[in-house]
């Protein structure tokens, strides 16, 4: 009588292995977010159910809970950051909308505080670094407007990053043919 090959013995166990790497993933962020739950954590709760929807999209339970969870952090994070956006404090008005645009990126007031605060940050730059026609000046306005560019993920605010970082870049490809032209000298703005 032939034995089988070592591997077909060990198939099941291996098959079992494998599996229940990815059932420890979907464990882990299933008890993260019902801890966090149980905390009044509600992102962190939307986020865990999230990952674990991720990792086992046939868990009704898990997907069913993330958007739940989504709505009640985005309303916590709306409560923290109205008052800061109405008295134009960025640094605490920003993060929790982005928290927010996490777990529901079309919600309507988020992204309209989104909007509002980039307007709000395009503004003051503008106000500090006045266009004098100076290359430092306009430099240091694009700086400005770049300083926030990660924490503002609104289209109409990083299509002006875009079109000033594109102004800038014409501008020194001008100075430097002109300096090519006319010696250091020339290239002055």
């Amino acid at each position: 009588m032939r034995t089988p090959p070592l591997f077909h013995r060990f198939a099941p166990f291996l098959t079992l292995f494998v599996l229940s790497g990815c059932n420890s993933a979907y464990r882990e962020a299933f008890a993260r977010a019902k801890e966090a739950a149980v905390r009044g954590d509600f992102l962190t709760a939307a986020r865990g159910y999230r990952d674990a929807c991720r990792a086992a999209p046939d868990d009704e339970d898990a997907c069913t809970r993330m958007p739940l969870f989504a709505v009640k952090a985005t309303d916590q994070a709306l409560t923290a950051a109205r008052p800061a956006c109405a008295a134009g404090d960025l640094d605490r008005c920003l993060p929790p909308l982005l928290d927010a645009r996490d777990v529901q990126p079309e919600h309507p007031e988020v992204n309209t505080l989104l909007a509002q605060a980039s307007e709000l940050h395009t503004s003051r730059c503008e106000g500090q670094w006045k266009d004098d026609g100076q290359v430092g000046t306009a430099v240091a306005g694009f700086a400005c407007l770049q300083s926030r560019g990660p924490q503002l993920p609104v289209a109409t605010f990083q299509d002006r990053l875009a079109a000033r970082a594109s102004q800038l870049s014409s501008r020194f490809a001008a100075l430097a043919s002109k300096a090519n032209t006319q010696g250091s000298a020339g290239a002055e703005a």
